[in-house]
Formats: structure tokens, sequence, C-alpha cells
């Protein structure tokens, strides 16, 4: 099972063995010459990548940013990129005042307490700071630590061209809630991709290399809140 993660903006073009060339193409099916600009790679706009742990989430209400999860984030480790400018950071979603509720199912979700890889942008959209929904969770295994992408998958390779998971949802999402996710360790210790998945130093010496390849704006200020101008209803 292969799967691009980097969103938005990934290549169409798609195999068996993984996303497809992220190159511009001079001619189309009919042969037609075209100048037709790429979009920016999916990975131009990280500014950071960092490790921390999901140390609480809570819910609040904002007039203008509309209802909020806000993550908190502890034993932060900055692999690239500058430092935080904190220590949380805030994603659409949760209850209304009048008890409805709002939720945004391609936003990724966290559990509390689990130890997670994440990728920070120079600007924080109203939806989240997480830049591209690059949001990974490390779990460690009996035979080793392994990282689990947003939808639950074993992380098999990373590279410039895109990310392959591995066949087993191993991460269940609630229903109508920021979190938590539930690991389901007993599959993951049985499943035999286990063996090929990177580690959390793989993963991030890969993920490093890649984002550096396509310019990435490195050690740029990270913003972890929305401008002041943004709104969640407009």
């Amino acid at each position: 099972m292969a799967i691009s993660a980097f969103l938005p903006n990934a290549s169409s073009a798609q195999s068996d063995t993984g996303p497809g060339p992220l190159v511009p193409s001079n001619s189309s099916s009919a042969g037609a010459t075209t100048n037709a600009p790429l979009p920016p790679h999916p990975l131009a706009g990280v500014a950071a990548i960092i490790e921390a742990d999901v140390a609480n989430i809570s819910n609040t209400y904002d007039q203008r940013l509309g209802p909020r999860g806000v993550i908190a984030l502890s034993n932060v480790v900055v692999h690239a990129g500058a430092p935080l400018p904190g220590s949380s950071f805030s994603q659409l979603g949760g209850q209304l005042p009048d008890g409805s509720y709002v939720g945004v199912s391609e936003l990724p979700q966290f559990s509390a307490g689990s130890r997670y890889i994440l990728f920070f942008s120079t600007r924080a959209t109203v939806f989240t700071a997480i830049w591209a929904r690059l949001a990974f969770r490390i779990e460690n295994l009996s035979s080793k630590s392994v990282v689990i992408g947003p939808d639950g998958h074993l992380v098999l390779q990373m590279d410039v061209g895109g990310i392959r998971f591995g066949n087993t949802t191993l991460v269940s999402s609630p229903t109508g809630s920021l979190g938590p996710q539930v690991f389901d360790r007993t599959a993951a210790e049985a499943d035999p991709e286990v063996a090929s998945a990177m580690t959390p130093s793989q993963f991030i010496a890969a993920a490093e290399t890649a984002t550096k390849a396509v310019g990435a704006p490195f050690g740029a200020p990270v913003a972890l809140q929305p401008d002041s101008t943004a709104r969640w209803d407009e």
C-alpha cells in the first residue's frame, strides 16, 4: 500500500510503488506542448522538524478562531529549523457554545502521553499549525521503535518523492473528538512489515534530507498560532 502523505499539492501521478515523480512534463498525451507550472513541493513550506510529547489536549472556544483543540507539548527536541516560539498550538475542532460539534476529519489527531514527530511552517492556518498534515506518532515495540503515519500506518520509506506506508491500520481514530487515538500494540507486534519499517532516527534523517533538497526555509521563524486576520467562519 503506497500513500503520499504530502498534502496539499502532492503529485497526482502514482504507481504501485509510490507517488509519481514531482517533475515537469513538457507534453500532454496529445503531444501538445505545455508550460503549466508545477505546484510547490509539499515539503517546501517546512520551517522546522521537531519531536515532542503531547502533554495535554484541551478544548476552548474563541470568537474569532472558533472551537479549538489546544495541544500542549513537552520534552521538545528540534531536529531541524528554529526553536518553537511556544509550547502549544491549536487546531480547529470542538464544541460550539450551542452544544453542537465541529470536526475536521483531515486534521491530524493526537493522543496525550504519546510522542510525535511534527512539521511546522512559518505560517499557521486557522485549521492547524501542522504543515501539510505531517504528524507522525512514535511507538516502541519489543523489536524496535517505529513511526506511525497520520492515518495509522507504519512508515516504510520516506524521500523527496513521497512516503510509503504499510498495509495495516494500527491506530484507530475516535468519532466526534480530537483524541485520543488508540494504538493497537498487539496488531503492531504481529505485523511482518515492522521488520522493514523506519525507525524514528531513520525517518527524521530522511525527512531532513528531503526537506533541504526542496529548499525549505529551515531557520525561519515558526508560527504556532494563526495571524490576527484569520477567522474560522470565512
